[in-house]
């Protein structure tokens, strides 16, 4: 499924910018300068969407009027002097705005009662990370009841201004979990191998995780049975804590530690989690190869999940396919800037005179088809139409196969 967000059209806070982007339930990169407004479209947008799915504030315009005329008649009939006549005054303006905003909504969700019920049943979730973002991951001393970490799971759902996340309690059920397959491979307590083993291949695909997010295949987690911690092992390096992390590499945890975390808790494969997660500065103290990378692993270790992301980086915003990307610099709109390099994307986008990975991955597959035999037009035209038409949206290395490719099909077809 697409996610739920669909359309906003609405000023942004403290400006006179108005924005019209239609989603259509893909990700949302927003860029532009300092001071453009991203970060008060960010908290905008949460806000529209926390009142409509959290507080279920979704009256009709008709039952809204009906309300309207209610606080008429209770004005009319009485006067100045009673007690609650400035609350139906008050009252009947708050509900005419109600009415204003349901004529031209600032946002627009498809299957909005799909998104209350799984977000009510813990099965999707609302988040929004700050810019200055912290993995708040608290070093545990006991193993707690896995019911208790659910309960402080779910604590963090409903409060619009809760500031302790889920990541909070990462290392904690890291721990309770070793504990648990430690107690089903013993014949004396659960005797239970299948959990066992699947608990076994949660901590592989852990690892492997975090693998890729720190670019080191030869990472390992190590349980440190003596301090009940956990350490991060990495050739050359002294071992190291989620507690002691670098900012960039703390910023990631903040995020990801917190989804994995609730999907654990609550259940679900990853692959199942559904909801919209907000993310400003999504680049911030990343290395340009994180850059690369980030918003694309996180689309793919949570696929039905509905990304926001604001960014000044030129690497996250060509760096996954099918998304939408927002200038609020220039309040325009682009589809996919995945095929384009990245000086193309500096040019035009950025206004700044390094290529895409999809773009690098399409070259690779042009120039092994132009060394086959015999050659594949038919795939070589496919590749071709999946690049950008201009010229000037390529980088000298693309251009040149690019020109090469279309040599060979003017010769093969006369």
């Amino acid at each position: 499924m697409s996610g739920y967000l669909t359309k906003i059209k609405t000023k942004i806070p403290r400006t006179d910018k108005e924005v019209d982007i239609g989603i259509n339930g893909k990700t949302l990169i927003l860029t532009g300068g300092n001071g453009c407004g991203k970060t008060q479209l960010l908290d905008l947008i949460y806000k529209k969407i926390f009142d409509r799915v959290v507080n279920r504030n979704n009256h009709t315009i008709q039952q809204l009027k009906i309300n309207i005329n209610y606080y008429n008649e209770y004005i009319e009939s009485n006067g100045p002097a009673h007690e609650s006549y400035y609350s139906w005054i008050r009252e009947k303006e708050k509900t005419e705005k109600q009415i204003e905003e349901l004529e031209n909504p600032s946002i627009e969700l498809s299957e909005l009662d799909d998104f209350i019920l799984k977000h009510n049943n813990f099965q999707a979730v609302l988040l929004k990370f700050e810019a200055g973002r912290k993995s708040d991951i608290l070093k545990p001393n006991s193993v707690a009841p896995i019911d208790r970490l659910r309960d402080r799971d779910q604590k963090t759902v409903s409060n619009q201004s809760q500031k302790t996340t889920t990541s909070s309690i990462f290392e904690e059920f890291l721990l309770t979990s070793i504990a648990n397959q430690a107690f089903s491979e013993s014949e004396k307590i659960n005797n239970n191998p299948r959990e066992a083993a699947r608990i076994d291949k949660w901590f592989n695909k852990l690892e492997s995780d975090l693998q890729n997010l720190f670019e080191d295949d030869e990472l390992k987690l190590v349980f440190k049975s003596d301090s009940f911690s956990f350490e991060l092992h990495q050739p050359n390096k002294e071992p190291y804590t989620f507690q002691t992390l670098s900012s960039g590499f703390s910023s990631i945890m903040a995020v990801y530690a917190d989804l994995i975390t609730k999907v654990s808790l609550r259940s679900i494969e990853p692959e199942d989690l559904t909801g919209v997660v907000m993310i400003d500065e999504i680049d911030a103290h990343l290395h340009v190869s994180l850059q690369k990378k980030i918003l694309s692993f996180l689309t793919k270790a949570f696929p039905k999940v509905q990304f926001i992301v604001t960014t000044h980086s030129p690497f996250v915003v060509s760096s996954v396919k099918d998304a939408v990307i927002y200038d609020l610099s220039k309040l325009e709109q682009v589809d996919d800037l995945s095929m384009y390099s990245y000086e193309a994307v500096l040019e035009g986008l950025f206004g700044v005179l390094p290529i895409s990975n999809l773009l690098q991955q399409n070259i690779d597959t042009l120039a092994k088809l132009l060394e086959s035999r015999p050659i594949n037009l038919e795939k070589i035209k496919l590749i071709l139409n999946e690049l950008p038409q201009s010229e000037d949206d390529l980088d000298a290395e693309s251009l040149y196969f690019v020109n090469s490719a279309k040599i060979v099909i003017n010769k093969a077809e006369g």
